[in-house]
């Protein structure tokens, strides 16, 4: 083809025919031109969909943490739930008997969870230097928009919870001076299995439950029932609000992988 025009150009030229030549050869530019365009065109549709690409696995992998989010926080939701009908139950009665011992031990807080929001995909997206996600640019706002302030907000209820858990309680209760904490008390409390072995008690278990029971009875005791509940009551609304963040997110990138495959 390049030969073919070439010929021609060579013809004009030797004919003398200047105008017409002229005319070619502007026209033979205008076709380099838009050769260039053309390839230009492709090779910036080519990186473009590049980088779509680089997004939507950055979005996927954002899902999967989201994913993994949801199960901590359902989680999350089960064990205060529990803790809460152990709340009303306990504050339902107001003279406890030797029964109610086993219930009351129970009911001491050990609400110590600590568990972080997964963020790696977000991190690394961050770490490569996007600062935006091509495609995808109203979905990157809804992205950044929960890990920088849902979960902002989260991580200091989260702070919360976990100061309040280590919170010296049984000790301001009085409670490690006059009744023996059982061992699962303490298992459930540091959330480890160190207790394959049988290891004995001390025998006076009666007598230590009904120390316990007084406690219980006494307005500090009733006073500390009451603010366990508020405060598992309040960690379990907002854990729930985070879990509704969280799946809204999950819908909304659904609907966009599914938009741009169409």
């Amino acid at each position: 083809m390049i030969k073919f025009f070439r010929n021609i150009r060579r013809k004009l030229h030797r004919e003398n025919r200047f105008t017409r030549y002229l005319i070619y050869a502007i026209g033979e530019i205008i076709l380099v031109v838009i050769g260039i365009l053309i390839a230009l065109q492709i090779n910036n549709w080519n990186e473009t969909q590049k980088e779509i690409q680089a997004s939507r696995e950055f979005i996927l992998e954002i899902r999967e943490d989201l994913v993994k989010d949801t199960i901590l926080l359902v989680g999350q939701i089960k064990f205060l739930e529990e803790q809460i009908k152990l709340d009303k139950k306990v504050l339902s009665e107001i003279n406890y008997t030797l029964d109610d011992a086993t219930l009351l031990n129970k009911s001491i807080d050990r609400n110590l969870r600590d568990f972080s929001l997964n963020d790696q995909a977000f991190t690394s997206m961050n770490n490569a230097g996007y600062v935006g996600l091509v495609g995808f640019e109203g979905l990157f706002k809804d992205i950044k928009d929960h890990y920088y302030i849902t979960r902002g907000n989260f991580n200091r209820l989260r702070d919360w919870q976990i100061s309040e858990a280590q919170k010296d309680q049984v000790e301001d209760l009085g409670l490690t001076q006059n009744y023996e904490l059982s061992y699962a008390f303490y298992q459930e409390l540091l959330g480890i299995d160190f207790l394959s072995d049988s290891l004995p008690e001390l025998p006076n278990r009666e007598i230590q439950s009904n120390y316990l029971i007084k406690k219980f009875q006494s307005i500090e005791g009733r006073n500390y029932l009451k603010y366990n509940y508020a405060k598992h009551l309040v960690l379990n609304r907002f854990w729930k609000m985070f879990l509704q963040f969280t799946i809204d997110l999950i819908e909304k990138i659904d609907s966009e992988l599914t938009r741009s495959n169409a």
